[in-house]
C-alpha cells in the first residue's frame, strides 16, 4: 500500500490550507441563551494556522520530536488542532478514554510514562492527588494559544520518518485491561490510503461525527467536521433531539456512530415522522449491526448509503459490508450463524486459525482452519500495528511473528463462508465451552432477540452446584420488565421454548433478567458479559 510520498499526516492538512484555504474543517456549535443552535465555521487556514501556533508554543517549553505528551483535554477543536500539532512537531499524543475512571486512567497514564501534559485548568488539581512522576511539565489551553510568531515554525524540524512512533492510542479495556496502541506514521499514513480507496470520499462532505477519534480523519480527509454535542464519557446518553437539530442546521451529509446511537436517533425521528434526506453516508461500528437496525435507520435516511467497518483499534479497517448485503444474510443471522462483516479490504489479509489461548510463535502448518470452521480472526497488513506500549506479555499473546510478516491476534472468533465473507461470532474470551460445546456469543444471542419484549441479550457464565453453565442475560424493553416472581416464571418459560427450538441451544435454562447493561466506555455498545456473570 503506497503512501503517496507522505511521512505525517499534517501534511494533507498544509496542502488544503494552501489550495482551498475558505474550505470549512470544522464547525463548532453554539447556542443562545434561547437554546438556538448555530455553528462557528473554521476554514482550513485558520486551522493550519492554530496548528502552527501550538507547535511554536509547544517547542517553547521544549517539547520536541519523541516526547511523550499525555492529553487530557475533551474532544473539540482545541484537541484536534494539539493532536496535529503534536503530530507535525514529531512528538507523541497519548489518547486515553476518559470514561474509564480516574484509577484506570492514570494506571494507564503512568505505563506509557508522559513527559508533558496538556490538559483543562481541572487537570491540575487532579495531578496534585494523581502524581505522574514522568512528566516534567503541565500545559494548559490558554499557555497553547497564546500569541506567538507562526513564522517561527520553519525553525522547527519534525521527526519525518514513517517508522517514528506518532501516537499511543489506548484500547477500551472492554475484555481486559486498556492497552496502549503505538501507531507509527506509517500505520496512519496507511489507513489513510485504505480508508480513501474504499470509500471513495467526497472532499468537501460535512461529517457529524458521533466518534470523537472519527474527527481526527476528517481534516487530512478534506472533510468538514461538525463537533458534536456529546458526552464523550458517556455517548449512550446522547439527546436524539440535538442531533437531528445539528444534523438539519449544518447540512450535515455523513455521521459516523455507533448502532447503538442510531438505533436512538431513527427511533426519535420515526415516531416524529423525520426524514434526514440530506445524509448521504452513514458509518456504524464500535459494536456489530443487525439487519433490524439497518432497516430502521434506512427508513428514516432513506438517501445513505450505509456501512459497517469491522475493525480494531490495534487494526482498523479489515472489513467492510454495506447494508443491502446486511439485510439479505438477516435470515442466516437469525438462525445463529453470527453477523456477517463483511469482505477483507484491500492491502489487509485476514485468517482464521485454531482457537489457542497461549502464546503462538509461529503459523505452522494446520494452524489455519477451513472454511466454514470458526477459530480466532488474524490480520496483517500495512496498516496492522504491532506492538502495545510498554505491554511485552500482552503484545506476545496478541502478535505472531512469522518470518516477515506479523499477524495481530484480534481476540474475535468468526469463520469465512463459502463467498469469502467473514462473519464474526463473538470474543474469544467471552466463548463458554462445557465439555465439547462452544458457546460463541453472536450465535447465540441473536436467537433470543426475536423476542418482542427483548431489547438486549448477553450470554453469560452461570456457576451450578457442580459446574459452569451458558446462561442467558436479559435486558428488557421498556415496559417489559418483570417485577414479580409470576411474570419471570412466564417470560423465562417464553425465552426457554426458543432455547429448545434450536439444538446449539438446548441446554440453557437459566435467565436472569436486568434494568441495565455495563457496557464499554468507548461506545457504550460492547456489553461487559464478565461483568454480568459476576452479578447473576
Amino acid at each position: 500500500m503506497c503512501c503517496s510520498g507522505r511521512s505525517n499526516l499534517t501534511e494533507d492538512i498544509d496542502i488544503l490550507a494552501k489550495t482551498k484555504p475558505d474550505l470549512c474543517a470544522v464547525m463548532v456549535p453554539r447556542r443562545d441563551l434561547f437554546g438556538r443552535l448555530s455553528y462557528e465555521n473554521i476554514s482550513f487556514y485558520r486551522l493550519n494556522q492554530d496548528i502552527t501556533r501550538v507547535m511554536v508554543n509547544l517547542s517553547a517549553v521544549k517539547v520536541c520530536s519523541g516526547s511523550r505528551v499525555l492529553m487530557m483535554l475533551r474532544p473539540g477543536y482545541e484537541f484536534i488542532c494539539v493532536f496535529f500539532s503534536l503530530l507535525r512537531l514529531g512528538a507523541v499524543p497519548i489518547v486515553i478514554d476518559s470514561g474509564l475512571g480516574l484509577r484506570k486512567f492514570f494506571s494507564c497514564a503512568e505505563r506509557s510514562k508522559p513527559e508533558f501534559v496538556i490538559g483543562e485548568k481541572i487537570a491540575w488539581v487532579i495531578l496534585k492527588f494523581h502524581r505522574l512522576p514522568t512528566v516534567k511539565f503541565i500545559l494548559t489551553k490558554s499557555k497553547l494559544w497564546a500569541k506567538s510568531s507562526v513564522s517561527l515554525a520553519g525553525d522547527i524540524n519534525g521527526d519525518s520518518d514513517p517508522d517514528a512512533i506518532a501516537a499511543v492510542l489506548f484500547t477500551s479495556g472492554s475484555t481486559g485491561i486498556p492497552k496502549g496502541v503505538i501507531y507509527r506514521h506509517r500505520h496512519f499514513l496507511a489507513q489513510l490510503d485504505i480508508l480513501k480507496k474504499l470509500y471513495k470520499f467526497d472532499e468537501e462532505a460535512v461529517d457529524l461525527t458521533l466518534l470523537p477519534v472519527f474527527m481526527l480523519f476528517n481534516p487530512v480527509l478534506g472533510r468538514t467536521t461538525v463537533l458534536p454535542e456529546i458526552n464523550p464519557a458517556s455517548p449512550a446518553k446522547l439527546d436524539p433531539k440535538k442531533f437531528v437539530q445539528a444534523a438539519i442546521t449544518s447540512s450535515a451529509t455523513s455521521s459516523f456512530g455507533s448502532p447503538v446511537l442510531w438505533k436512538k436517533i431513527a427511533k426519535y425521528c420515526h415516531m416524529r415522522d423525520l426524514i434526514l434526506d440530506q445524509i448521504k453516508f452513514i458509518f456504524l461500528a464500535g459494536v456489530s449491526a443487525s439487519s433490524a437496525v439497518i432497516k430502521a435507520i434506512k427508513k428514516v435516511a432513506p438517501n445513505a448509503e450505509i456501512h459497517t467497518p469491522y475493525g480494531a483499534t490495534e487494526a482498523l479497517p479489515i472489513c467492510d459490508i454495506e447494508a443491502n448485503e446486511i439485510i439479505s444474510v438477516a435470515d442466516l443471522e437469525n438462525f445463529g450463524a453470527g453477523i456477517c462483516v463483511g469482505y477483507p479490504v484491500d492491502g489487509v489479509r485476514v485468517m482464521v486459525i485454531d482457537v489457542i489461548d497461549d502464546v503462538i510463535v509461529a503459523m505452522e502448518d494446520g494452524l489455519v482452519l477451513p472454511t466454514g470452521s470458526i477459530g480466532e480472526i488474524v490480520v496483517s497488513g500495512v496498516a496492522v500495528t504491532e506492538e502495545y506500549d510498554n505491554l511485552s506479555v500482552e503484545t506476545s499473546m496478541a502478535k505472531i511473528f512469522d518470518k516477515n510478516t506479523i499477524w495481530h491476534r484480534t481476540g474475535d472468533l468468526g469463520f469465512f463462508d463459502q463467498r469469502g465473507r467473514l462473519w464474526f461470532c463473538g470474543r474469544k474470551s467471552e466463548r463458554i465451552e462445557v465439555g465439547d460445546e462452544i458457546y460463541c456469543t453472536e450465535c447465540i444471542e441473536s436467537l433470543f432477540v426475536q423476542h418482542a419484549a427483548v431489547e438486549r441479550v448477553a450470554l453469560v457464565k452461570y456457576k451450578n452446584s457442580t459446574a459452569i453453565q451458558p446462561a442467558i442475560a436479559v435486558l428488557p424493553r421498556r415496559g417489559f420488565f418483570p417485577k414479580f416472581f409470576w411474570q419471570r416464571r412466564k417470560f423465562s418459560t417464553e425465552l426457554r421454548a426458543i432455547a429448545n427450538k434450536y439444538p446449539k441451544t438446548r441446554a440453557i435454562k437459566k435467565f436472569f433478567f436486568h434494568r441495565a447493561f455495563p457496557v464499554d466506555v468507548r461506545h457504550n455498545s460492547k456489553i461487559n458479559r464478565g461483568a454480568l456473570s459476576k452479578n447473576i
